[in-house]
């Protein structure tokens, strides 16, 4: 079994880059070694994000009827239906249809923004590789320059809230 590296690290966002160089055996000037990125490779495995199987048309269509307010309307509806009360069945059965038709549009939309925001992404990363740059496909490298790039965003946020909050309580 592989475990990530940042779950091996006590809060990699708010350790200094030197630290995280030292935790991790990486040499900021040179990189890693042919040699160690083998190693993490094995201890961690590859760096990529789960793909999941597309959502068929039917299996979002589904997804509209599993819950238990729906679950509710439904017996509901059943209930009316079987008391002769054919409006109330009726008016029931109409929301739950529009509730559905709504929710699969909305999730249909989201995932079709979801796969344009994909296609998007970065397709390419540098990195240091034995002293020389080099660029990467993106989907061995998701993270991409995570011992430079965020922890300097976070202490550099971290600066700015902490100007703000001395600004703010000296009454400026």
């Amino acid at each position: 079994m592989t475990t990530a590296p940042y779950k091996l690290l006590p809060a990699p966002h708010a350790t200094d880059t030197a630290s995280l160089a030292n935790i991790l055996h990486a040499d900021l000037n040179k990189g890693l070694a042919a040699t160690q990125v083998a190693e993490h490779r094995a201890r961690f495995g590859r760096n990529v994000l789960r793909q999941h199987r597309p959502a068929s048309l039917v299996g979002i269509l589904i997804n509209q009827f599993r819950s238990r307010v729906i679950y509710l309307l439904a017996a509901a509806a059943i209930f009316a239906g079987a008391l002769s009360e054919w409006a109330d069945s009726i008016a029931i059965i109409a929301v739950l249809a529009i509730n559905s038709a709504i929710g699969f549009v909305t999730e249909l939309r989201a995932l079709r923004s979801m796969d344009a925001l994909r296609q998007l992404s970065i397709h390419s990363v540098r990195v240091r590789r034995n002293g020389q740059p080099q660029v990467l496909p993106a989907p061995a490298w998701i993270a991409i320059v995570a011992l430079s790039i965020v922890p300097v965003l976070v202490r550099e946020m971290t600066a700015i809230i902490v100007r703000v909050q001395r600004r703010t309580s000296a009454g400026r």
